[in-house]
């Protein structure tokens, strides 16, 4: 945008009119977008408006050029960069000889970091002008927002500690009541979901990040790497061969030493293979063995396409057509004859001992549904008559939660070209809470 301003001793009015144009085009760009305006602003900006600048106040219309600086948050390129007075004038008056800095490229102030450079030259002396060119150089920088960092929680620790799961139980039953008749159970469902997101980041412990110290600060390493570092200097000051023997010694000391503590963190991390095969935590284990052969993490690919929702769009269309279509049946509304009849099957409502038996079947560890409830928190807080309620409803009425219609498919790679969904597998999580339900219909 190239804007020129009435001179400082034109009529108030007309400063004032061209400044309201100014702003109603400054507000008519997208904030988000780059913004430069260039132009002869007739105005001298003081320190108090502007870092580094060529006058010692600010006149009439550098005082409208600062509002509107102030107002829309930009910023003067030419002021921002500490300069000799001598490039930071942009115009010379043929009279007097005098001067001034009048002429400013105006940025917005989150474009900051991609000025670079801002000042006047006397290059185009040649054409006559009073004014000089001032230049700014620009690399536009561009932030890439950073990710929310996920929150893994300890939920081993969490199946192991009462307390915590009754404060778990109290938190949820606080947030939660019973279905109402006027609430749908996707309604209800969410509010569930919602009660045992907070009781989560109120009650479950985080998981501490693991810092392995590197074997070069253990302490044992420190002292014999001063002592070779001691013997050093004395051979430095005196090479002698009682010296030079002396240095060997401490540098294999060293060297043992480094295999000592990797020998002992081998032993440590046999330990916890086997301890952590005694309690069947198996993913530990293969952890841990990974660990010490050194064996990499699973291949990664990337299915082609040339954006995030065309691939997304490849996923859909071959698991889709992998899980197959409804099957054409003829005769689909004919009444089947029952070949038993009088059979001794329940088929009334759930009841809590028989919701009880189904839960105990439940294996902890297991990763969580689009719900983000874990097995833990079904097999050891006290919700079972939430659960139930939500459970016969699904199955007396055929009213269920709309989430329990959707899996969430985790693609696995196999081998060969990982450009193609054929080489995945897929992996469905569906919700933990429909667990209940559909094995108690089973």
């Amino acid at each position: 945008m190239v804007v020129y301003s009435p001179t400082n001793v034109a009529p108030v009015e007309e400063v004032e009119k061209f400044y309201e144009d100014l702003r109603t085009t400054v507000r008519d760009v997208p904030a988000h977008n780059f913004l430069a305006i260039l132009g002869d602003f007739s105005a001298r900006l003081g320190p108090d408006d502007t870092p580094f600048t060529y006058h010692d106040s600010t006149n009439r219309n550098g005082e409208h050029l600062a509002a509107l600086l102030t107002e829309h948050e930009l910023l003067a390129a030419n002021t921002l960069f500490r300069k000799r007075m001598g490039k930071r004038w942009t115009f010379q008056d043929r009279a007097t000889g005098m001067t001034r800095q009048l002429d400013y490229i105006l940025v917005r102030r989150k474009w900051r970091t991609s000025i670079l450079n801002a000042e006047s030259y006397s290059t185009f002396d040649s054409v006559g002008s009073d004014h000089r060119v001032v230049s700014t150089r620009v690399r536009l920088s561009l932030s890439v927002p950073k990710p929310s960092p996920r929150i893994h929680y300890d939920w081993e620790a969490f199946s192991q500690s009462p307390d915590l799961q009754a404060r778990y139980t109290v938190e949820v039953r606080n947030r939660f009541q019973l279905l109402a008749t006027e609430e749908g159970p996707s309604t209800a469902y969410e509010r569930f979901v919602a009660a045992n997101m907070e009781a989560t980041r109120e009650c479950v412990p985080t998981m501490e990040r693991i810092r392995v110290s590197p074997r070069s600060r253990h302490p044992e390493v420190v002292q014999a790497r001063a002592k070779v570092e001691e013997a050093r200097r004395s051979f430095d000051r005196e090479r002698t061969t009682e010296r030079r023997g002396v240095l060997n010694e401490v540098k294999q000391l060293l060297f043992s030493t480094y295999d000592k503590i990797e020998g002992e963190e081998l032993m440590e991390k046999v330990r916890r293979v086997e301890a952590a095969q005694g309690e069947q935590q198996y993913g530990e284990s293969w952890r841990v063995i990974n660990e010490m052969s050194g064996r990499k993490r699973s291949k990664e690919g990337q299915v082609a396409g040339c954006s995030p929702e065309e691939r997304v769009t490849s996923w859909f269309t071959h698991f889709r057509d992998l899980l197959g279509t409804h099957p054409t049946v003829d005769g689909a509304e004919k009444v089947i004859t029952a070949v038993l009849t009088n059979l001794e099957i329940d088929d009334g409502p759930f009841t809590l001992s028989k919701f009880a038996t189904v839960k105990s079947t439940l294996k902890q560890g297991k990763s969580a549904g689009l719900d983000g409830i874990p097995p833990e928190v079904l097999k050891n807080c006290d919700l079972d008559d939430i659960i139930l309620e939500i459970c016969n409803l699904a199955l007396m009425e055929n009213n269920k939660p709309d989430i329990w219609s959707l899996s969430n498919i985790i693609p696995v790679p196999k081998s060969g070209d990982l450009s193609k969904p054929d080489n995945y597998r897929g992996i469905s999580l569906t919700c933990n809470v429909s667990g209940p339900h559909e094995g108690g219909t089973i």
